[in-house]
């Protein structure tokens, strides 16, 4: 019955704990609300979460649900890019936990509700996303799955011009752990030209076709 307060929210955890890192029957309800977030650094966020902790002889898992609002983001595209490759790296990490065991194969089921378009507007352009993501895998080696669509009509610089996007994706998969798959595609008009762009392919692995 612990309560208390997180960053201007609310934080409550209900249940019980084994003594023994194998021990069955442990369980614990964490519930969270109008706490402030900054992840990633400059995207200022409220999240409110449901979840579950429980402990089995095999593994203990953690479910539920976050629930996110988000306000715009304006970082420079150079901390996006830093980002992405962070995710990248985490996901390649092949070193020993630092996680006691028991605790690094904590299986996690968790999917994210966010209540409006996260909108991304810089010097690259003006982008809202729609999140459709869940979070699985292990407390040690996480993963993402699902997608993250991009609202058409959206504007991206690309060699000085303005792109309008349409039918644009990320996507996620269990097996590239938090790497997401590109699959981007633009229009405008040069002169009496349409031109179309396509970006596919992921973080480290960008093909861009006119």
């Amino acid at each position: 019955n612990l309560v208390g307060t997180v960053n201007g929210g609310t934080i409550r955890i209900d249940g019980q704990l084994p003594l023994q890192a194998q021990g069955a029957g442990g369980g614990l309800t964490i519930v969270a609300r109008d706490i402030l977030i900054d992840v990633p650094r400059g995207l200022h966020s409220q999240l409110g979460a449901d979840l579950v902790w429980r402990q089995s002889e095999a593994a203990a898992t953690l479910q539920g649900k976050v629930e996110i609002t988000a306000n715009r983001y304006t970082a420079p595209v150079t901390r996006i890019l830093e980002l992405v490759n962070s995710l990248a790296s985490a996901t390649r990490n092949s070193g020993e936990s630092t996680l006691p065991p028991w605790l690094a194969r904590t299986g996690l089921e968790i999917s994210f509700v966010v209540s409006d378009p996260i909108l991304i507007d810089n010097s690259a352009g003006s982008v809202e996303l729609i999140p459709d993501l869940r979070l699985g895998g292990t407390l040690d080696s996480p993963s993402l799955s699902g997608r993250i669509d991009v609202i058409d009509d959206g504007r991206v610089q690309l060699g000085g011009r303005a792109y309008r996007l349409r039918d644009s994706l990320l996507r996620f998969a269990p097996a590239d752990g938090l790497v997401p798959t590109l699959d981007v595609l633009g229009d405008t008009r040069i002169g009496d030209y349409e031109v179309t762009v396509r970006i596919s392919g992921t973080p480290d692995r960008i093909e861009t076709a006119f």
